[in-house]
């Protein structure tokens, strides 16, 4: 079933203009949204050209889980480099933008954001995608809006099992 997400997620995306580009999806409980989106992210580096991608999340624990499956699985981390302490992304940038997707777990709880992110804003928004999960969790408020604002990624996909209601509006 995942397969078949994944085509009528590139299907929409092939159906939008170069601009910004927001998702909301309502994925079921137990459909196996890390593994999905850990596939998702691979080919947006492989087949469209993304380099980086952010995963901002207001529950932290939506990260721990990524980053359990990232590591669990095989292969991935051939294809891709996670950075869990943004401290660490500038030196990762230099050393991978382009050769390998970057995944950046980040908290929306972060404090001085503008400052420990400054070098993302030297990177080309087309290259820039997130992935909220648990996105009906905290991210409609207006400090965690402004956080993924300044990321500025093309793509944003926000995330959730339930209330998609809160995400849409």
């Amino acid at each position: 079933y995942q397969d078949v997400v994944k085509m009528i997620f590139e299907d929409k995306m092939s159906k939008l203009d170069l601009g910004k580009k927001e998702f909301a999806l309502e994925l079921a409980p137990r459909f196996g949204k890390t593994s999905f989106t850990i596939d998702l992210i691979n080919t947006l580096f492989n087949d469209y050209g993304y380099k980086i991608c952010f995963l901002p999340a207001y529950v932290l624990t939506a990260l721990s889980s990524f980053k359990k499956d990232f590591y669990r699985f095989n292969g991935y981390s051939d294809r891709m480099v996670y950075v869990d302490d943004i401290d660490d992304l500038e030196s990762v940038i230099q050393e991978h933008y382009g050769k390998k997707m970057i995944i950046v777990e980040v908290s929306l709880h972060t404090e001085d954001y503008q400052k420990k992110l400054s070098i993302i804003k030297t990177l080309p928004q087309v290259e820039k995608c997130s992935f909220i999960d648990e996105s009906d969790f905290g991210t409609h408020r207006t400090n965690s809006q402004e956080f993924i604002k300044y990321l500025d990624c093309q793509m944003d996909v926000y995330m959730t099992g339930t209330a998609i209601e809160k995400i849409v509006s």
